[in-house]
């Protein structure tokens, strides 16, 4: 119906919002992934090892997520924001 009502009425848009079947595509599964993989926002990693990573990509967010799911339970987690 959302769908029909954008291609149909664009004017109503802005009151409807997005047509979710857009948003989600025809694979739930990798939307439920890409997802998951935005909640922790950072797009650098260094890991304990001392080796720095990009995590801006579908596969370096899946490396990251990977990763500090691999972490021993002691381990704390910094999270640094730098503006230069």
């Amino acid at each position: 119906m959302i769908k029909a009502l954008h291609r149909e009425r664009p004017e109503l848009r802005d009151r409807v919002s997005s047509c979710p079947v857009d948003y989600v595509g025809d694979d739930l599964e990798a939307f439920v992934e890409r997802q998951a993989m935005d909640v922790l926002p950072t797009h650098a990693l260094l890991t304990l090892d001392g080796e720095w990573t990009y995590a801006g990509t579908l596969e370096g967010r899946r490396h990251f997520n990977t990763y500090l799911e691999q972490l021993p339970p002691e381990a704390l987690v910094v999270r640094v924001l730098y503006h230069g």
